[in-house]
């Protein structure tokens, strides 16, 4: 008994209550698009492809004019930081903003169970679902929110601020364990 008692007292509740807020949706897209653009893989690649051939295209459009060439790269650089601010601070947050509203399942509280063998996510007015790790896609975290991926842009999320770190640490034990 004495066992089952310190085994107990070691490992963190592995449950907790999340209400989704909008800057949980806003964190979980802005961690799905970073991931998606820079994180490597076929996605990140293709599009770091995409952006070298359209550079690349420039310079030779203006390499028989050289004096060109600086201040057109100058112009497409400024252009695509301003586009990046705009989608950043402006597009995204109110893409998010409609669809948190629109989205009903993102307005009721969730419980979020974890152990070895996976997730449990349950609602009162939705049910109740497991996902073994093995049937996840993938995962991915921030100091804000853990992503669990069911295919490459589909995702169930799950706000650090809803769980300690001990708690946070575990949950990664049991996802790291699990090799996902």
């Amino acid at each position: 008994m004495t066992d089952m008692t310190a085994t107990t007292l070691s490992t963190p509740n592995r449950s907790v209550t999340v209400q989704l807020e909008p800057a949980d949706y806003l964190a979980a897209s802005r961690l799905h698009s970073r991931r998606q653009i820079f994180g490597g893989g076929r996605r990140g690649i293709n599009i770091t492809v995409i952006v070298a051939l359209v550079l690349l295209g420039f310079i030779a459009a203006f390499a028989l004019n050289p004096g060109q060439l600086l201040r057109t790269l100058g112009i497409l650089i400024v252009c695509l930081i301003a586009i990046l601010v705009i989608a950043h601070f402006l597009i995204i947050p109110y893409q998010v903003r409609k669809i948190f509203r629109e989205q009903k399942t993102l307005h009721v509280p969730y419980v979020w169970t974890w152990t070895e063998q996976g997730l449990e996510i349950r609602s009162e007015k939705y049910g109740h679902t497991t996902y073994p790790w093995s049937d996840l896609f993938r995962w991915e975290e921030d100091q804000h929110i853990f992503l669990f991926y069911h295919s490459s842009r589909l995702f169930s999320m799950l706000p650090r601020r809803v769980l300690s770190e001990a708690q946070a640490d575990d949950l990664r034990r049991c996802i790291q364990a699990a090799r996902l």
